[in-house]
């Protein structure tokens, strides 16, 4: 199957409404191993148009916001953040202390809670977007850890964050872990798995669903979560979505929704060797984006590739 581009590769991608998407890419000739910056190219896609902003740093995640004004908002691994206003780019930083990024580990993911917006990393971390000021976009952020306690000899950390409201956060992670935030006050949730937890996401009834390395899944609410035995794959997750009333997971080659607690693959009939793995949905439109193909559909069964 033909790569949505040859140039570069995807990574993850926000969809704010049905025609607008913006989406992380990296050259593909990049030297992972290499210790030069990374730059990410940002894919902007709007009513059929194709724009890009180039940052000069390894980004990991992505939302678009309309307040105060529609901007694009990207956090890089080591805490850079930059923030995309029409063709201006706002650049900061989450904490250039040593008690940010600089010190205790990775940025690993951005999350959008009500009106209130999340970073979270290694070691625990997590940080509150302050409110914009309308001239420069570029908010101030504060952390936000109430009851948490890290250690640099601990491998622990945060790589997804949802929300039932800003009242009722959780964030899982490294080994299992879940943490839950009431009234900003968080605590350890215990979970039957040791397994590390890749995405966190709310269902509109409420329900909270992780996902993790090895197939791991599980739902729940508060202190109570129990494993979704799904038969289905024992690859690692790392996209999930709602759309179509009905759960949505990806790996990095392997396509499924849920039915009755289990999960089935989805084949998009677009051909082979097909790339998957972050899923994002808006206005009944949800996409797959792996690292080398872009996809769609409206109704969860016609799918259609993008090509840049």
């Amino acid at each position: 199957m033909a790569v949505s581009n040859e140039n570069w590769v995807f990574g993850r991608a926000y969809a704010s409404s049905r025609m607008r998407i913006a989406i992380l890419s990296y050259w593909r000739e990049n030297d992972p191993a290499s210790d030069e910056e990374q730059e990410t190219q940002i894919i902007l896609c709007a009513d059929g148009q194709v724009d890009s902003v180039l940052v000069p740093y390894h980004c990991v995640d992505v939302l678009e916001i309309n307040e105060p004004r529609p901007h694009v908002l990207v956090v890089g691994l080591e805490g850079d953040v930059a923030v995309i206003d029409g063709n201006v780019l706002y650049r900061d930083f989450l904490d250039d202390s040593d008690n940010g990024p600089r010190g205790r580990g990775d940025i690993r993911s951005l999350a959008r809670v009500s009106d209130f917006i999340f970073a979270v990393g290694m070691q625990r971390q997590v940080y509150q977007r302050g409110q914009p000021p309308s001239d420069t976009l570029a908010a101030p952020w504060h952390h936000y850890e109430n009851g948490l306690s890290w250690s640099p000899l601990d491998i622990a950390g945060f790589n997804g964050l949802a929300g039932i409201s800003p009242d009722e956060l959780y964030a899982a992670g490294w080994r299992g872990e879940l943490q839950i935030c009431e009234s900003g006050q968080w605590r350890p949730i215990e979970l039957p798995t040791n397994l590390k937890l890749e995405r966190v996401l709310v269902a509109p009834d409420g329900k909270v669903y992780l996902a993790g390395i090895r197939g791991v899944l599980l739902s729940g609410r508060g202190d109570s979560f129990e494993i979704i035995a799904q038969t289905a794959t024992e690859e690692s997750f790392w996209g999930m979505c709602w759309a179509f009333d009905t759960l949505w997971l990806a790996s990095a080659t392997q396509l499924f929704r849920l039915v009755d607690d289990d999960l089935v693959e989805v084949d998009p009939k677009l051909g082979d060797t097909m790339t998957f793995r972050c899923l994002t949905a808006a206005d009944g439109r949800l996409w797959s984006v792996g690292s080398d193909h872009v996809i769609y559909t409206d109704d969860g069964q016609t799918w259609a590739q993008v090509f840049f």
